[in-house]
């Protein structure tokens, strides 16, 4: 495992035993995600459930074989198998505190110590590939997109939701910077996908988180309200955070295989 893989790893092993963070701010929930908040969006869970149905989506076809790379506790998982069989699905991550959690929370499932950007499937193994915020910790997004569009098969979609991190942000490989919307767009097409889409949903996304978690400390820490000065410090920290990311959800997909008739009939003219 090289040095950088192997502190994000840490990294997460750390949050996953993080109880308390994860009472306040997720509510007991088992995803670690941002989320999706519409007007009637309550909980941090249903945000997260939201969010998987947007990407899920745009996976019209939800049959065969499904790859959750980085997958977190198993949550993303586990909302898999409302639309497929827990023996078609399979969770990779660096994590082994995370992939412990993952077993427990999506029994019947496939989970594996894997790299995103390294993975040891033939080709072809997967209909549809998703991702949940963990590209932009990937070394690189460029290579996990290669490997991505080996692993699946023709026809086959990658969907993710990703961040687009500032440069000097921790566990970010400089090399896994980008730009914006364009350039990503453009990473997606030098791998080979088609029919890609990049969508900006920041404010539905991290604006929404943000503004819950403003709600949560307010209902859970009423003594914030009384130092003004340091509320003022919270909500402009928040506001910052917010700014200095873009969150997108991506979709593209595998071309489908040349017909061999068409293919023959190529060969075959004059």
């Amino acid at each position: 495992m090289t040095e950088f893989r192997e502190t994000v790893a840490q990294f997460y092993d750390r949050k996953t035993r993080q109880a308390f963070l994860n009472r306040l701010l997720y509510e007991g929930s088992e995803f670690l995600n941002f989320g999706y908040w519409r007007a009637d969006t309550a909980t941090v869970h249903e945000a997260c459930e939201n969010l998987m149905e947007e990407l899920l989506r745009r996976i019209p076809d939800k049959k065969g074989t499904i790859l959750d790379a980085a997958c977190g506790k198993g949550a993303t998982t586990s909302h898999l198998c409302r639309y497929y069989d827990p023996s078609d699905v399979v969770g990779i991550n660096i994590s082994k505190q995370q992939l412990r959690k993952c077993r427990e929370n999506a029994p019947g499932c496939t989970f594996l110590e894997m790299d995103a950007t390294d993975m040891s499937f033939p080709d072809a193994s997967f209909d549809n590939i998703i991702c949940v915020e963990a590209a932009f910790h990937f070394n690189t997004r460029e290579r996990f997109f290669g490997e991505a569009l080996r692993v699946l098969k023709h026809g086959g979609r990658l969907v993710m939701a990703d961040m687009l991190m500032p440069p000097d942000f921790p566990r970010q490989p400089v090399e896994n910077v980008v730009a914006g919307l364009d350039e990503y767009e453009a990473i997606c097409r030098r791998a080979g996908f088609v029919d890609v889409d990049v969508a900006d949903v920041t404010e539905a996304c991290v604006g929404g988180m943000y503004e819950h978690a403003g709600r949560l400390v307010r209902r859970r820490a009423p003594w914030l309200a009384a130092r003004p000065s340091l509320a003022y410090s919270y909500v402009r920290d928040l506001e910052r955070q917010w700014r200095d990311r873009s969150y997108i959800l991506v979709a593209c997909c595998k071309r489908e295989a040349k017909s061999p008739k068409a293919v023959r009939r190529r060969h075959a003219a004059p």
